[in-house]
């Protein structure tokens, strides 16, 4: 790490800022996710006209109560794709230019740090939400990974190969 540039080494803490960014962002949008549901409350007794229809009024309740949890969830994964598209573009126009010189040990603390942001993410949500919303958590892991991934790793991965054949 010592060999590395100024430039170099800003562009990882950079990259390193900017995931955690996005790992708060995920906390906070499960917090959210978590403390959305049930909206609705269920009824106990429910008479029209002498009979009882507290369970077909349950039914709907439920379902009520299920559109607004997709809606919620829905939300955190657009939320999600645009903070991350919010951050990553923007990195990626600045910190890795065509006359960039990435060294393999930047590429390498790159790849420590994504997979440490990998490996936290989830483990913290699980905590956070009890280890419930386990395929809510992996799919909203996995949006800023892919992004971080394409818009981070590879092009870096690029631009060595690139320097190298020069």
């Amino acid at each position: 790490m010592n060999q590395l540039s100024n430039t170099q080494k800003a562009r990882i803490i950079s990259l390193f800022i900017i995931e955690i960014l996005l790992f708060l962002s995920i906390l906070a949008y499960m917090n959210e996710v978590r403390n959305a549901s049930p909206q609705i409350n269920h009824v106990e007794n429910f008479n029209v006209d002498g009979s009882d229809v507290s369970p077909i009024a349950n039914l709907f309740i439920s379902g009520a109560n299920g559109m607004l949890q997709a809606a919620v969830e829905l939300s955190a994964f657009l939320g999600m794709i645009i903070i991350s598209f919010l951050l990553l573009v923007p990195w990626r126009l600045i910190a890795l230019r065509k006359n960039a010189k990435i060294a393999n040990d930047e590429l390498a603390v790159s790849k420590k740090l994504l997979l440490a942001f990998i490996a936290i993410t989830p483990i913290t949500n699980l905590i956070i939400t009890h280890f419930t919303y386990l395929f809510f958590i992996a799919v909203l892991t996995l949006i800023p990974t892919v992004l971080l991934s394409t818009l981070s790793i590879l092009p870096m991965k690029k631009r060595i190969n690139n320097n190298k054949q020069n």
